[in-house]
């Protein structure tokens, strides 16, 4: 069989897809990152994080100045970067109202290297949970368990959820951003960043972030038409950083709330929380729990 060979560098097609498909396994933390002019990869023992770092000269995308001052003012309102860096650990408890009902919720975070931890407890169906230790991503109810594969549309719309509104490492992020100017919504001024949304299913739709006056994001309209809207109110400090403590989501045929009633930063954690442990009884996810044996 005669050897197909890229003649820009001497690599094979079966070589470059073997590459492409190592790319892609990597952990959010390196996938996360801008595409490069010049990218070296090497393998470092970071403690309690075994992944892929990058190292030194790494030629980054620039990010349109227009756009630079409009997060840079962003960054600011919500408390500054030297504040944001002291967060190694981030706890929140939250309630979340869908269909009048209301799910109490449980987050642990560790922003540095994006691992997490998330319970859910939803009345008729119990404990839902899922989590990222760095490497692998997970999920648990009482229906399925299993980890997720980092490709899997469910796992890029877990991992993405947490950044969504999140812009502390913009100029790292692999979403492309374009000053939209300034714009009326319902009355109000903002000014407006144009990039993209990931939705429920793990596709990208085009949307529009909303930044009031002092800079803070208030409202992000996504999709071609508009149709998924997320709504960010009651702003308050936790150690000097602005959260909003209110979010309201709608979209085709659905809404929910998102009420936080508490924030806390650099909580005493056990990090074996992230790492997913097979429970006992629960089906792998995917597979139809046993019918009940006939009486």
């Amino acid at each position: 069989m005669r050897k197909t060979l890229d003649v820009r560098s001497g690599v094979s097609r079966k070589e470059r897809q073997g590459a492409k498909t190592q790319r892609e396994s990597r952990p959010p933390s390196v996938l996360s990152w801008r595409p490069f002019a010049a990218l070296r990869l090497c393998v470092k023992s970071v403690p309690g994080f075994a992944a892929l770092v990058l190292c030194a000269s790494v030629v980054i995308a620039a990010v349109p100045s227009d756009v630079e001052k409009l997060l840079e003012k962003h960054l600011k309102a919500r408390g500054g970067m030297a504040a944001y860096q002291h967060i190694k650990v981030r706890r929140t408890l939250s309630v979340v109202k869908i269909n009048n009902q209301e799910v109490k919720t449980t987050s642990l975070e560790t922003p540095p290297d994006g691992r997490f931890y998330q319970v859910l407890e939803i009345p008729q169906i119990g404990k839902v949970e899922a989590g990222y230790d760095g490497r692998k991503m997970w999920q648990r109810s009482k229906d399925g368990q299993g980890e997720i594969p980092l490709d899997d549309p469910r796992a890029r719309a877990m991992r993405k959820a947490s950044t969504a509104a999140e812009f502390w490492d913009y100029k790292k992020d692999e979403r492309r951003f374009r000053y939209g100017g300034k714009e009326k919504l319902e009355g109000n001024d903002y000014e407006v960043l144009e990039t993209t949304f990931t939705l429920q299913n793990g596709k990208d739709v085009p949307s529009k972030y909303y930044f009031d006056a002092a800079g803070l994001l208030k409202v992000i309209v996504a999709g071609e038409d508009g149709g998924t809207r997320l709504d960010f109110s009651d702003y308050r400090a936790v150690d000097g950083i602005q959260y909003p403590f209110l979010t309201k989501f709608t979209g085709p045929g659905s809404a929910v709330e998102t009420v936080v009633t508490e924030i806390k930063h650099n909580t005493p954690l056990d990090t074996s929380v992230f790492t997913y442990k097979e429970a006992i009884g629960v089906p792998p996810i995917g597979v139809p729990p046993p019918l009940p044996k006939k009486q």
